[in-house]
């Protein structure tokens, strides 16, 4: 596997090439194989680390703020200005439920109990 010194030359270029507007939000899949991008514009990418390749890609949503793995690697987890929380199936990029609309703001950050029982 290439070193992040390696690779971090053409990450910077997907990204800068495939976002219209800032990238305000990263997550490495917990393999280190995937890096999940969340912009300004609202689109969430997936970064094929191996290939350098875009495999997976959804636009129109509100800009994604923070961004999660479960340990698993399957899902990711998204927070957004749209004042939501999101559970995506990563081989999809399909939404596993609902959004979670429990918030009166902007939702800035997100994190997840180890045990995946608990999102904050």
């Amino acid at each position: 596997m290439a070193t992040a010194a390696e690779i971090a030359p053409a990450i910077k270029e997907l990204l800068r090439t495939t976002h219209k507007q800032e990238v305000i939000s990263l997550a490495w899949s917990p393999d280190g194989k995937m890096l999940a991008s969340g912009s300004n514009e609202g689109n969430l990418l997936m970064c094929d680390l191996r290939s350098g390749t875009m495999p997976l890609s959804i636009d129109g949503l509100k800009p994604i703020t923070s961004m999660a793995y479960k340990d698993d690697g399957v899902v990711l987890v998204t927070a957004s200005a749209g004042k939501t929380v999101q559970l995506w199936d990563v081989r999809t990029l399909k939404p596993l439920c609902e959004p979670i609309k429990k918030h009166t703001a902007e939702v800035n950050s997100i994190a997840l109990a180890p045990d995946f029982s608990f999102a904050a």
